[in-house]
């Protein structure tokens, strides 16, 4: 084969490629649809998942997030031995339940101590916590015992 027919097989090849991909040419006031590749790339073995499986695992996450709201408790608390152990820890063990926090504390300060000491062994929020000086131990008892 001469050389002026190699050059030549070898153009007709790349117009059949070119012709082949839909490739747009220059000067065509036509617009061609480029084609895409047949393979995935995936392997063949593996099969696509479906969309119908995101909202089961959707549902799964839901329950589960379900279940363990329902284990919680509303807010924390603790048993009511354990709290009054808690509120005189914090205070003193001269005092029965029913005394006022202002007997007890007369200075707001204190009491905003105490009130603190009872919430970080709770643990909950300071402000949950009733800390009037008309306030009694019992009370303090009864906002922070789950019973």
């Amino acid at each position: 084969m001469t050389k002026k027919k190699k050059v030549k097989a070898q153009k007709k090849r790349l117009a059949k490629d070119d012709a082949s991909k839909k490739i747009p040419r220059r000067g065509s006031s036509r617009k061609k649809i480029l084609k895409r590749p047949k393979s995935t790339g995936r392997p063949k073995g593996k099969k696509k998942r479906g969309k119908a499986a995101k909202p089961v695992a959707v549902e799964r996450a839901a329950l589960k997030k379900e279940s363990i709201v329902a284990e919680a408790p509303a807010k924390p608390c603790l048993p009511r031995p354990q709290a009054v152990v808690l509120v005189r820890s914090c205070g003193t063990d001269d005092f029965a339940l029913s005394t006022p926090l202002g007997n007890i504390f007369p200075d707001p300060n204190q009491r905003l101590q105490f009130c603190q000491c009872v919430a970080d062994g709770v643990p909950i929020d300071r402000s949950e916590i009733p800390c009037g000086a008309t306030t009694t131990l019992q009370q303090v008892v009864d906002a922070i015992s789950c019973e």
